[in-house]
């Protein structure tokens, strides 16, 4: 399978993205969104098969490891 720059940039970008998001969880400087209703809330699944789809391109020993069981999915019940 060929992948394109673009997609690997998207990518990149994405997780970079989450990365951000979860650095500022962990330093609790994470801003609520304008509004009273969530627009989406993403489940734990849908977040393992994300990151299960990207373990092809980022191959390492420690990537989609969590370091603590049920810790991911707590954070995305938290925001």
């Amino acid at each position: 399978m060929e992948l394109e720059e673009a997609d690997v940039l998207k990518a990149v970008h994405l997780y970079t993205e989450a990365l951000m998001l979860l650095d500022q969880y962990d330093h609790q400087s994470l801003h609520k969104p304008e509004g009273n209703k969530p627009i989406y809330r993403m489940t734990y699944e849908e977040c393992r098969s994300m990151v299960d789809a990207m373990e092809d391109i980022f191959r390492s020993d420690v990537f989609g490891i969590e370091k603590e069981e049920g810790k991911v999915e707590g954070i995305l019940w938290s925001i």
